[in-house]
């Protein structure tokens, strides 16, 4: 893999969130049409099932691929430096998906557990009135 393949990854923002998700969505496919035609399992990276972890692989990506490139590009000519500050200030935006993601499934999970305990009261509660209706029955019988 080249600098030149890798260059998306210095772009400003946006730029890099647009090619990125275009190659995801390349990626994608690709696993899409494996899983069809050779009856395979995708990969993680190709599986669009996975597709809500993209944040945090492109956080590994950043992390593990493009920075030692740049790094050593930057060592070579300082005057690249620029292009290792895109990756890392991209990495940190990646970061900051993948972080809130994560705080959005936790705050999910809790509404969740929340709703079932607020159903579970409520079954409880109808089922202490049936019971009441039942025995108010049984004493007017009586």
């Amino acid at each position: 893999m080249t600098a030149a393949d890798l260059g998306a990854s210095t772009k400003p923002w946006e730029m890099q969130k647009e090619v990125a998700g275009l190659i995801a969505e390349e990626f994608w496919q690709q696993g899409d049409l494996e899983r069809v035609r050779l009856n395979k399992p995708s990969q993680p990276l190709m599986d669009r099932d996975l597709r809500d972890s993209f944040p945090q692989l492109q956080v590994g990506f950043c992390q593990d691929v493009c920075l030692p490139v740049y790094k050593s590009l930057t060592n070579l000519c300082p005057a690249l430096h620029p292009l290792q500050d895109g990756v890392e200030d991209n990495r940190d935006r990646w970061l900051e998906i993948a972080r809130n993601q994560d705080r959005d499934e936790e705050e999910g999970d809790e509404e969740d557990e929340e709703e079932e305990e607020r159903e579970i009261e409520e079954r409880s509660s109808d089922e202490e009135k049936t019971i009441g209706t039942d025995n108010q029955k049984v004493t007017r019988n009586l």
